[in-house]
């Protein structure tokens, strides 16, 4: 069984999230078994274990065996912070699964799409974050179930993976609980142009890398300074 998300191929990763599109929380673990694994089961015994069929071979899976699988795809039960995603989307090529070359201004839109689809639970909230991650796809047509899936999963997965890199930036936006995304924005844009709106543009054509790399190096100089200052 493969140990990650990394681990899955093209092809098994479409298959794991066409079936965490469609099957509940508690099936879900013993259906990827299944299609991974590429057995049939029969029934279920009655001691927990299962009959199962793979090509012209019949066997029982015992339960103590079935918990081992079980185990060996805990990992399913969470996002991770490795950005994976599906090649394609309706014949639209997926920009790079960490965001390499993605403009920080893509960047910013990708994150409010993802704050509105938290605030409101509407398909129609992802669809700019689709058709950034997939470049041409057409936002007028609704995403399909495991469309919604592949954007949302790969979303967490990028916030999952960049708050671990960049650990002062995201301190900071974690601790803003009464700030609007909009104003994080805003405050994110001004401290990269210095307030100067001339260098607006050039900042969001940046590479989003960059853009943030220097946004945490912005942010630990703010908390080195607040540090600094003597408290009465």
């Amino acid at each position: 069984m493969p140990r990650s998300w990394a681990e899955l191929s093209p092809l098994e990763l479409e298959q794991v999230y066409r079936i965490m599109a469609t099957v509940t929380t508690d099936a879900l673990l013993l259906a990827v078994f299944r299609k991974l694994a590429g057995i049939r089961i029969v029934r279920e015994m009655p001691d927990g274990g299962f009959l199962c069929v793979a090509g012209d071979r019949d066997f029982i899976l015992t339960p103590e065996q079935m918990l081992a699988v079980y185990d060996e795809l805990e990992w399913l039960s969470t996002p991770g912070n490795t950005p994976v995603r599906l090649d394609n989307m309706r014949g639209c090529s997926a920009v790079d699964a960490q965001l390499h070359g993605v403009k920080f201004g893509d960047y910013l839109a990708l994150e409010n799409s993802y704050q509105g689809y938290l605030h409101s639970r509407q398909e129609k909230a992802l669809r700019g974050a689709a058709a950034i991650l997939y470049p041409g796809l057409a936002i007028t047509k609704p995403l399909c179930d495991l469309e919604r899936f592949v954007i949302l999963q790969w979303l967490v997965q990028l916030k999952n993976m960049f708050a671990g890199i960049f650990v002062n930036l995201f301190k900071v936006d974690g601790g803003e609980g009464d700030v609007s995304p909009l104003e994080i924005m805003n405050n994110e844009i001004r401290a990269l142009t210095g307030g100067d709106v001339t260098k607006e543009s050039i900042v969001l054509d940046t590479d989003c890398w960059r853009a943030l790399t220097e946004l945490d190096f912005k942010a630990k100089e703010a908390e080195d300074f607040k540090a600094s200052i003597p408290k009465k």
